[in-house]
């Protein structure tokens, strides 16, 4: 026969920590949330000007004028006369079946050039050598097997 259950004993000491467990399943996706508020409309920028006395103001869209401050720098010095001068400018035509109507110098450069065929269509029309060194620009041109004339309208490079 057995007796009766004795009385509930002491507990024990902790025990050591196990071993950590394996990563659990990934939870499925809660609900969206709510949509927020509407926020305040922003500050846009209406118009931007350089006053009189070269300070740039800003109009923004709230009425509001920002002045930046000057914005224009000093005068900087006189420049060497350079510039671009029609006196340095000269046309080169030649005429073949497929021609290069060349600037007279390396340095020399080449403002625009065509080409001019009546007996048929072009073919080709393209600039050649634009920014090489070593040979003078010029324009290509070729309409099959037919005589072309190709112009080059240069700028010389000395005064």
């Amino acid at each position: 026969a057995q007796g009766e259950q004795g009385p509930i004993g002491l507990q024990g000491e902790q025990g050591e920590q196990g071993t950590p467990g394996a990563q659990g399943a990934q939870g499925e996706q809660g609900p969206a949330g709510p949509q927020g508020e509407q926020g305040s409309t922003g500050v846009g920028i209406t118009t931007a000007e350089v006053n009189v006395n070269g300070e740039l103001e800003l109009s923004l869209t709230n009425s509001q004028v920002i002045n930046v401050g000057n914005v224009i720098g000093p005068q900087g010095p006189a420049g060497s006369g350079g510039g671009l001068n029609k006196a340095n400018m000269y046309e080169r035509t030649t005429s073949g079946r497929r021609p290069i109507a060349r600037c007279d110098q390396s340095s020399d450069i080449l403002i625009l050039g065509g080409c001019r065929c009546p007996q048929t269509q072009l073919w080709e029309s393209y600039p050649v050598d634009s920014i090489s060194t070593a040979n003078a620009p010029g324009w290509s041109c070729y309409a099959g097997n037919v005589n072309v004339t190709a112009y080059a309208i240069c700028l010389s490079q000395t005064p």
